[in-house]
């Protein structure tokens, strides 16, 4: 899915470098996709983007990180298919497939662009790979 940097067939049981020019302070791994947050405070995501799990709106596979998704961020969770962030204000956003409406919005409307989680301000949120999400609210 080309989640590691290469094609979809290529396996590596040893680190693999992504071909980014900037620096990741956290990465996150989902079921067909990474998303790291740089330095800057900016996501980028790469792997299979079908499901909308990049966040960039409609796209197919990247095999590595070439467009950041909008807005800064403090810290990114990727999942199965989804993928939440808290941004550098404390919004909550998730984007990907919102099944049983894990995104936290109120709804079960997929996307592929962030949308804004209900609540917060937010210190993190995390996501797991099947269909669970939960939130640490700032005090």
């Amino acid at each position: 899915w080309g989640h590691i940097g290469f094609d979809h067939s290529t396996y590596s049981a040893i680190p693999v470098q992504v071909d980014f020019a900037g620096s990741f302070k956290d990465i996150s791994a989902g079921y067909r996709h990474v998303c790291g947050l740089d330095t800057s405070d900016k996501i980028w995501c790469w792997g299979d983007g079908s499901t909308g799990a990049l966040g960039i709106g409609p796209s197919g596979k990247l095999l590595k990180p070439t467009t950041s998704v909008a807005g800064t961020y403090k810290s990114v969770s990727a999942g199965n298919a989804y993928t939440c962030a808290v941004s550098t204000t404390g919004q909550g956003y998730c984007w990907g497939m919102n099944y049983y409406g894990r995104f936290g919005d109120g709804t079960q409307t997929h996307s592929n662009v962030p949308v804004p989680v209900l609540g917060g301000p937010y210190l993190k949120i995390n996501v797991d790979n099947s269909y669970h999400t939960t939130a640490i609210k700032a005090p």
